[in-house]
């Protein structure tokens, strides 16, 4: 790697035992491998963290709607009659909600304080109960050790759920965990990638959860086809491009709500990843497969309003304009800085308005992967569109580039699982270019007319007016060296069953339409497509597949060729996995966990007005003491290398 990152000196261990919440205990049992920096241990108190933070932000929220020097008085979380007139002061001081901020539904003061007290008697029965260990990390001075761990550790899924030691090899009495645990070990995710909230779900629960939320999808994604259907067909070709580009942007943010709150991820590259498999399945079929179904056979190459080729263009110029227009206007955030911004009373509640413009970089990856399967999708009929691509990409690259320096906000460093998973979908793209290609070369004329061998019949012959089908009059003329054409269906997609491959020898006897140079490059097509559909099957089976039964059945972990001799603490700006939680309008992430044996810059940011304590939510629970502090949350502690006895 160019840069050595947390991930390269730690490992997440996935099944620790229930009772096993000491650190001691971890770093005694990793020591084997090398000096051990720190090791945290997540707690499953999903709830009670979860209820923290809600209380937290209604207090903030609250603080945000109280006058100028307002002092909110003290809130320990007790519930007691002094807190109870504390909230009664602030929501009557609390100012009412303005126009805007009804239309996107805030809370007003009296709502905020119902919140806080809500939130309040949650925490108090969290308290009560008890939490095991979900989940840990270690992390390594040395890369060396990390790789070491990895290698003498790693076995398969099946041996891990037998709890089979005998997998461990010669080892096995001092690679078992309190010599009965097999543990199940991988590379973790950056720190700031890591969903804490979410480490504590089951792997049926969290499958379960995307069954649902996909079926959503799907509902979103036929609602749609029907919509465009209609719009097609009453408004034409150019009003059903603007619908396209409409439900483009904007089920991006049903499928992020429902991602962000019905499913539960282990890391911002998995909810990533499925965002994006959703999304850009949604542009696929609403941009391309759509458009090819609602559009007669014989409009496939007609310049007219309702042909593919008017559609193409419509649809790529709203992709190169959907950029510009939507991402550098940045409407919201041109509002909260130019508008709200000059309008707070103090300095603190100014600064809040200029974080930046939250954005979702699975969709910057459909935008370009949905510009490929189009252009591709369509390419033997319309080349112009490699042209088009191009300068629709070299738009959003610029564009993109823009706004990550000047507009967006800092999004986590996600990992590679968002790119493998475009990968898949590249691969899919590529083997529908291969077989439209062989389809719409075998197609053509696109017509469905064929010439017979026949002269037409001297009844014919002479001027004529026609009528054709949008009721315009046509003058035809007909000699006697006219031959007679009759019906074909050149459309194999049409056959029933589907014919594949689209090759000469598929034509319908008595029907053949293809000469003899259109029938050797068809035959050639046809052939190339079942290469690449056979060859991009197996690719993906391999990736899918059999990654998946070799972790399942084999060791999954291989060694790295190369590691870094750079230790954990030489490196300039690296961070601990320190629980966290960032959220969008606060200026720095709330801790969820118990802070005191660490170094200060493991966790990754320092206010320099207030202590990290500040913004550590376990504060808020009463009467907190340090028996009570080690029962009800997650751990870190650290023991740097001069340290070390």
């Amino acid at each position: 790697d160019a840069a050595q990152t947390s991930t390269d000196y730690s490992l997440e261990v996935l099944n620790p035992p229930e009772d096993a919440k000491c650190v001691d205990e971890w770093r005694s049992f990793f020591s084997q491998f090398g000096h051990v920096t720190a090791v945290t241990v997540v707690l499953d108190n999903e709830d009670l963290t979860r209820a923290l933070i809600a209380r937290r932000t209604a207090v903030y929220y609250l603080k945000l709607r109280l006058p100028p020097g307002y002092l909110l008085g003290e809130m320990d979380g007790s519930g007691s009659s002094e807190e109870t007139e504390v909230l009664a002061a602030a929501s009557d001081a609390a100012s009412p909600l303005q126009w805007w901020e009804k239309a996107m539904g805030y809370y007003n003061g009296p709502s905020l304080c119902k919140q806080i007290v809500k939130q309040t008697d949650i925490i108090r029965e969290a308290c009560d109960r008890k939490y095991g260990a979900c989940e840990v990390f270690v992390t390594f001075e040395n890369q060396a050790s990390q790789i070491a761990a990895l290698e003498a550790l790693s076995v398969s899924r099946i041996a891990v759920w037998k709890n089979d030691g005998s997998a461990l090899g010669e080892r096995q009495k001092d690679l078992l965990f309190r010599e009965k645990h097999v543990l199940r070990v991988i590379e973790p995710p950056e720190p700031s990638s890591v969903r804490w909230l979410d480490l504590d779900e089951g792997f049926l629960k969290c499958n379960r959860q995307m069954l649902h939320t996909s079926l959503i999808t799907l509902a979103i994604l036929i609602l749609g086809c029907i919509l465009i259907v209609r719009i097609r067909r009453t408004h034409g070709a150019a009003a059903a491009a603007f619908l396209i580009t409409t439900l483009n942007t904007f089920v991006p943010y049903i499928i992020w709500y429902l991602t962000d709150y019905y499913e539960s991820h282990r890391s911002e590259g998995f909810k990533q990843s499925s965002r994006f498999a959703k999304i850009t399945l949604c542009l696929w079929v609403n941009t391309t497969i759509i458009t090819s179904l609602v559009t007669p056979f014989t409009e496939t190459l007609s310049g007219n309003e309702d042909g593919i080729i008017r559609s193409l263009y419509a649809i790529y110029i709203f992709e190169i304009l959907k950029g510009p227009v939507t991402q550098l206007m940045d409407p919201f955030g041109m509002f909260y800085r130019h508008y709200l911004a000059p309008r707070c009373p103090d300095q603190w509640r100014m600064n809040l308005n200029f974080q930046g413009t939250y954005y979702e970089i699975s969709e910057r990856y459909t935008d370009m992967v949905n510009v490929l399967f189009i252009t591709f999708y369509y390419a033997q009929i319309f080349p112009a569109g490699f042209f088009l691509a191009s300068l629709a990409m070299t738009v959003h690259y610029f564009t993109d580039k823009f706004c990550l320096l000047r507009v967006w906000y800092q999004a986590p460093a996600i990992g590679t699982n968002i790119s493998n998973e475009a990968r898949n979908f590249i691969i899919v793209t590529l083997m529908v270019y291969a077989i439209m290609t062989a389809y719409n070369y075998s197609s053509f004329p696109a017509d469905n007319v064929c010439r017979s061998t026949t002269n037409v019949s001297s009844d014919y012959i002479g001027n004529h007016t026609l009528v054709n089908g949008e009721g315009d009059s046509v003058n035809v003329s007909i000699s006697n060296d006219d031959v007679n054409h009759f019906f074909c269906d050149q459309n194999f997609l049409s056959y029933s069953p589907i014919t594949f491959p689209p090759i000469p020898a598929n034509q319908p006897p008595g029907q053949e339409w293809m000469n003899d140079s259109q029938a050797d490059i068809a035959y050639l097509f046809g052939w190339i497509s079942v290469i690449v559909f056979i060859l991009g099957c197996l690719n993906l089976f391999y990736r899918v597949v059999v990654k998946f039964l070799w972790s399942a059945f084999c060791k999954p972990h291989q060694t790295k060729q190369r590691f870094s001799k750079l230790k954990f603490s030489d490196v300039y700006e690296i961070h601990g996995y320190v629980p966290q939680i960032p959220l969008y309008g606060f200026p720095f992430p709330l801790l969820i966990c118990d802070t005191s044996d660490i170094d200060a810059e493991l966790i990754g940011w320092k206010d320099p007005r207030n202590s990290h304590k500040f913004h550590n939510v376990i504060f808020d629970v009463p009467s907190l003491t340090q028996n009570k502090m080690d029962k009800l949350f997650s751990v870190v502690k650290c023991w740097p290398m001069d340290k070390d006895v």
